[in-house]
């Protein structure tokens, strides 16, 4: 019996050990896999792919993944993978938190058996970007170049794109430029983890911001806004200059169509030059330039900043204004104001020059006055420095608005305007002339006569000396000026040369208050030489302030005459010139150099621009043409004979 159990015991255990080795040749332990997990970027959503060795397909496997950093003494996630080939795929959870974990493979038919993959399994989390360069992108060569900075991109564009929300999906251009249809279109190179490149972008027909979206696998960006520019910040100010000298050019005609009465010194002054004219002085007013100034200013710099805000933010809204703008304003229009009215009830500062010169900002009668240079140099300033502190403005900040102006420079302002005001309080009105007419011309009868019969031709009255102590010497040219404070104890000059006492004299009506006279008589001793051709006289006040004006207004000139040829007989020629009247006589002289007349009568068929003489020309060589106005007044021109 005991010979039998004996015997029965080594049967089971040989029939054991056999039921062992058939169930290891009918499965592979895990212990022998060999398995690599993929050297890759992944993301949540993402298939994987694990290659081994010694995989068999009758086999069911799970995956165990565990994060490095549990210490919880879980088991991780469970996934059951297809076997393909010699492959384990799966997909990983679309849920799953960035991060590293380690792989197990567990056998399905014995689930306490497992390998560990070689190598960690590395998660990116969603992706992000955390900025774009340029924010503002400016028009390269071809389209917009910007860059896109984040985590958790892929170098690879297989399964990722990038969105441009609300349009479309970013995709390559086909033409250079693409049409319209086919826009926002780009190149995108996947650089790395962190930076996406894009090259070529085309937006849509619009610009301004445009939200971008980055999708990688199933995972998606938060929303990032990129402002594209049609035009750089020279481009804008080259606009908002042409702009703003479209609104000047829409004025210019207004204002030219406008003008009547401008006239200065017989010249219609030009739209710009009636923006500063002072018409009581013929001269520029500095009140006028400071306002015109700043308003210029202050409009350039608006249209500069809307067009930045709509070409280059695309911010359809208008930009704020500074809140001490209107202040300025108020200084500069007060200033002006109040300068007319001391004006009116003060007088006008001197004229000056003929015509107006720049020079009239900073003078007075031709005297430099230092509150006006004062106003006009902070004026200058200002201007420049707001133009220059607004142009140099980023063109890309948020609500970008007009800048404000220091308190302290709006009481530097206020200053001087206070003082440019004060100035023309204390100090004296100066000269105007506003009408200037000859008067009288006294020639003599003949060729030598005597001082009593010089007198009685002049006539007496403002034509003769009241100082007896002036010897009068004909010609005697008398002029009348009508004006304002003019002084008859100044300063006379003609053609910028100072006359002595007994070269003139003055007459005139004074006003008991002033001292000065609105309408007086100046006569020239031996005025020859300004009976022909123009001629300049200034008055200047006792106070330095001076006006100057043009003498006669209307001088007949003769146009350039060719030669004539030589002829004993008289015949009638035609010349052309300026301002010829009716009752002109003429005066011929061949040589030119003689004494007397070879010829002379009277003009015929007389017009404004042209009249006709009647006379032999005589012998060939240099003659001389003398045309004499009703007034006595000249004008001469050389004329070449040629021989018959």
């Amino acid at each position: 019996m005991r010979r039998h159990l004996k015997r029965l015991a080594i049967v089971l255990c040989i029939l054991s050990i056999s039921l062992r080795l058939s169930a290891a040749q009918g499965q592979t332990s895990t212990a022998n896999l060999a398995c690599h997990l993929p050297q890759q970027e992944l993301s949540p959503g993402d298939k994987v792919t694990i290659s081994c060795d010694n995989l068999s397909k009758t086999s069911n496997f799970q995956l165990n993944i565990k994060g490095v950093n549990d210490q919880t003494g879980g088991k991780g996630t469970v996934l059951v993978p297809a076997v393909e080939g010699n492959n384990l795929v799966f997909r990983l959870p679309d849920d799953m938190v960035a991060g590293q974990y380690f792989v197990s493979v567990v056998s399905g038919t014995n689930q306490n058996e497992s390998a560990l993959v070689r190598g960690p399994l590395n998660v990116m989390g969603a992706p992000v970007v955390d900025a774009i360069y340029a924010l503002t992108n400016y028009p390269a060569p071809r389209g917009f170049d910007f860059e896109i900075a984040g985590r958790n991109f892929k170098s690879s564009k297989e399964g990722n794109y990038i969105e441009i929300v609300d349009l479309r999906t970013l995709e390559a251009c086909e033409t250079q430029p693409p049409p319209a249809d086919k826009t926002p279109c780009g190149n995108v190179e996947w650089k790395n983890s962190r930076r996406i490149f894009v090259t070529g972008f085309y937006p849509r027909h619009y610009y301004g911001p445009v939200k971008i979206r980055v999708h990688i696998g199933n995972s998606v960006s938060q929303e990032t806004s990129v402002t594209f520019a049609p035009l750089t910040q020279q481009g804008v100010a080259l606009v908002a200059a042409l702009v703003f000298f479209a609104i000047a050019y829409l004025l210019f005609v207004l204002v030219r169509r406008g003008l009547t009465s401008d006239l200065v010194e017989g010249i219609r002054a030009s739209p710009f030059t009636s923006l500063f004219l002072d018409r009581e002085t013929n001269s520029y007013s500095l009140s006028k330039f400071q306002v015109v100034a700043w308003t210029a200013v202050t409009v350039y710099s608006y249209v500069y900043l809307f067009l930045c805000r709509t070409l280059i933010q695309g911010n359809f809204t208008f930009p704020d204004v500074s809140q001490n703008l209107p202040q300025l304003f108020f200084v500069s229009a007060g200033t002006t104001v109040a300068a007319t009215a001391i004006t009116a009830n003060w007088g006008s500062k001197g004229a000056g020059s003929t015509q107006p010169s720049f020079a009239d900002f900073i003078s007075t009668g031709g005297l430099v006055a230092g509150d006006r240079f004062q106003f006009f140099t902070w004026t200058l300033v200002g201007c420049i420095g707001y133009v220059y502190l607004v142009i140099r403005m980023n063109p890309e900040t948020p609500n970008i608005s007009l800048p404000d102006i220091p308190q302290n420079f709006l009481y530097l302002m206020g200053v001087s305007s206070a003082g440019y005001l004060g100035g023309k309080l204390v100090r004296k009105p100066g000269p105007v002339i506003k009408t200037l007419s000859v008067a009288k011309i006294t020639t003599p009868s003949a060729s030598t006569v005597t001082s009593e019969q010089q007198l009685a031709a002049l006539g007496g009255g403002p034509y003769a000396p009241s100082d007896k102590s002036i010897i009068v010497a004909l010609p005697v040219l008398s002029l009348n000026l009508k004006g304002e404070n003019l002084d008859p104890t100044g300063t006379v000059k003609v053609d910028d040369v100072v006359l002595r006492g007994d070269m003139y004299w003055i007459s005139g009506q004074r006003d008991p208050q002033s001292g000065f006279c609105g309408d007086m008589t100046i006569s020239f001793n031996h005025a020859a030489p300004y009976l022909e051709g123009k001629h300049y006289l200034t008055l200047a006040n006792t106070d330095g302030q001076s006006v100057t004006v043009d003498f006669p207004i209307d001088p007949m000139s003769i146009d350039p005459i060719g030669p004539i040829n030589a002829d004993g007989q008289a015949q009638s020629l035609t010349f052309k010139g300026n301002n010829f009247v009716a009752g002109t006589t003429f005066e011929w002289r061949n040589p030119a150099t003689s004494a007397t007349a070879t010829a002379s009568g009277n003009a015929t068929n007389i017009s404004p621009k042209e009249l006709t003489v009647n006379f032999a020309p005589g012998a060939a060589g240099a003659a001389k043409l003398t045309l004499i106005s009703p007034l006595q007044l000249k004008a001469s021109a050389s004329i070449t004979v040629k021989p018959a």
